[in-house]
């Protein structure tokens, strides 16, 4: 996922590259398909978020730190959000812009990881497992992190775990929303939290 829109309809994305890590640089598109290229500086970012309120994007960088960073509107600065030595990917808020939830193969295999943007406290485990889990979205009411996770007999499956409110917090087990024999990846949860749009 390269791109995210927030309720007022801007869009941000990473322009799609042909190397594995190209360098990169962030824009804001409206609706009407205008680009407004920002100050960041060219990085191999992956991922784009949008918080909440419109005036941070999460994203990850994918170069020899392989990251989550954000960088904020206003300040026009860029700041490092995980520091762990294994990669950190798919940025996504959480409704209130407090918390990012992220992958990160520290653990070997992806699993979901949250840190709060204050840097208040340090990375919070969600998920175990085996399989590599992936965050989509959180569900406006902020309870449930909808993605998918990669099983041997059914490829890409789209699940949703249960957003721990912090540490000591028993971890996740995916449960299952769309389970075929094909690949079901980028799950967004719709404002209203009914709807899951998926590809």
């Amino acid at each position: 996922l390269h791109m995210g829109v927030t309720t007022a309809g801007t869009l941000v994305f990473v322009p799609a590259g042909t190397d594995a890590s190209p360098l990169r640089t962030l824009a804001l598109v409206d609706r009407q398909g205008r680009d407004t290229p920002l100050s960041a500086p060219e990085r191999a970012y992956d991922g784009a978020r949008l918080s909440p309120d419109g005036t941070r994007i999460a994203v990850s960088i994918r170069d020899q730190e392989n990251d989550i960073w954000t960088w904020d509107l206003a300040l026009q600065t860029l700041a490092r959000l995980t520091f762990d030595a294994d990669m950190d990917i798919c940025p996504v808020w959480t409704p209130d812009g407090r918390r990012v939830v992220f992958a990160s193969s520290r653990s070997g295999a992806y699993n979901l990881y949250a840190r709060d943007v204050d840097g208040a406290a340090g990375d919070v485990r969600l998920t175990s497992g085996a399989n590599t889990q992936l965050p989509g979205s959180v569900t406006p009411d902020g309870a449930y992190v909808v993605g998918h996770e990669v099983r041997p007999q059914t490829q890409s499956d789209l699940v949703r775990f249960a957003l721990a409110p912090g540490a000591g917090a028993a971890l996740a087990p995916a449960e299952d929303l769309v389970q075929t024999p094909f690949n079901e990846w980028s799950a967004e949860v719709s404002p209203d939290g009914r709807f899951v749009a998926y590809q």
